[in-house]
Formats: structure tokens, sequence, C-alpha cells
């Protein structure tokens, strides 16, 4: 509820303002003394809002709230971690999504927890919903890691990925050339395992071929692709990695 006192005749017109400067108008030709305000959703949380009250016939006739007051995020406002979401098993030095769903405005940071404990941040500012995270090549082996997913503005709005999931130490897989023309040699020759399935994705995330080899070499047309960023993810009955390709024609 905003509520206010004056002593004109006329209606008055009710704003938000934000950091000393106009945000929205909340309501116009309001009368009475008090008005019941909804919230929208889409305001942005923050702790430096005022309430501007002025008259409809004389703008010099105004108020503004003494302080500033905070617009918390809404309770129903959620992010929920979709990948990696336990179970996985990803190697150092290569590269892969991390997607996640929320529905608040503001962007997100990524961190990396391994046995419950903070671990090093992965990214900050990352706008919509997916993140392609270059593991280091140093990365600490480790069966115990988590992501989290966090609101800029407001870190009590966090998810954390359900179950564990591992690193393994860095696979060598080399892919040339890169960039490719019209066609890409893919060598798992050191990676464990055999029966390799190989996905290509692009930049959205939107798998555009998978493959199958029994083989540790492998070549692939790129021909029909547009040129642009891809990625391969590889995928053995040991383990799995994923590398990017740039295919310009």
């Amino acid at each position: 509820m905003i509520s206010w006192n004056d002593d004109f005749q006329e209606v008055v017109n009710i704003e938000l303002w934000k950091g000393g400067s106009f945000s929205s108008t909340i309501a116009n030709n309001v009368t009475g003394s008090t008005y019941s305000w909804d919230i929208p959703t889409a305001i942005t949380p923050a702790s430096n809002y005022k309430v501007k009250i002025y008259s409809t016939v004389d703008g010099s006739l105004k108020d503004y709230s003494d302080a500033n007051f905070t617009i918390a995020a809404s309770a129903e406002t959620f992010v929920t971690v979709n990948q990696p979401n336990g179970g996985e098993v990803w190697a150092a030095g290569s590269s892969y999504w991390i997607s996640w769903i929320d529905d608040f405005p503001e962007v997100a940071n990524i961190e990396l927890w391994k046995g419950g404990h903070f671990n090093s941040t992965i990214a900050s500012n990352v706008t919509g919903s997916t993140y392609v995270w270059a593991i280091p090549a140093g990365q600490t082996p480790g069966t115990n890691y988590k992501a989290k997913v966090y609101s800029t503005l407001d870190n009590t709005i966090k998810d954390f990925s359900d179950g564990y999931f591992e690193i393994v130490p860095q696979t060598m897989m080399s892919i040339y050339p890169n960039p490719a023309n019209n066609n890409v040699t893919i060598n798992m020759q050191n990676m464990p395992g055999n029966n390799f399935t190989i996905q290509v994705y692009n930049r959205f995330n939107n798998k555009i071929g998978e493959y199958h080899s029994n083989s540790n070499s492998i070549n692939l047309s790129t021909a029909h692709l547009a040129n642009g960023i891809y990625f391969v993810v590889v995928t053995s009955d040991k383990t799995r990695a994923t590398t990017k390709i740039i295919v310009q024609h």
C-alpha cells in the first residue's frame, strides 16, 4: 500500500524512481490518499527505489520517499540447474555445456563446488540460460563436483546440481584441420575405451549430427555446415570429451 497526505483537491500521479532517475509510472489520476500497488514481477530487484507523488495540475507540488526502499525478488523466483545434474563424466581440457532455467531478468553467476565447498568461479554476469565451460586442463580430477548458478542481485536465488558429476584427467583428442573447410578428422587415439559416439552441436546447443565408430579416428564432412563455431562431443564406454571446431569455407 502506498499512502500520502496532501491538501489539494486534484488527483495525483505516482511514479517509481530508481537511483535518482525515473523508472516507471505506477498509476495516474489517483483519487484519495492511498493506492494498492501490485509490483510487476519484471521489475528488477534493487535497494535504491523511491516513490514520487505529484499533483496532476501543478507538477511542482510533489514529494518523494524520504529514503530508499528495497524491492526484493519475488518468492516465486527460481533457478534450476539442468546440466551438469549428476552422473556426468567430464574431462579436463575439454568444453561442455552448462544449462539452467530461471525466471529472473538479471544475469547469473556460475561457480564450481567440490565436496560441498566452493572451488572456483566458472563465469560471472552470464546472460541467457546456457554457458560453454572450457574446463582448465589442470583442474583437479574428482568425483564430487557440483555446479552452482545464482542471481547476481540476490544470491539466495540459487541452485546446485542435484548430484555429483565427475571430472577426469585431460583427454587427448585432436581435430584437424581446424578451421575446417570440407572435411575434418577427429583423432581419439589417446582416449580410453572404444565404441565411440560422435555428436556435433551448433552454438545454440542443437544437435546437427551423430556418428558411430569402432576406430580411434573418423573423418567427417563439414561441406554442408555454414561458417561458424561447432562443438564435437565424443563419448566412449570409458569417458567423454568435448572440443570446438570452426568451419570456414
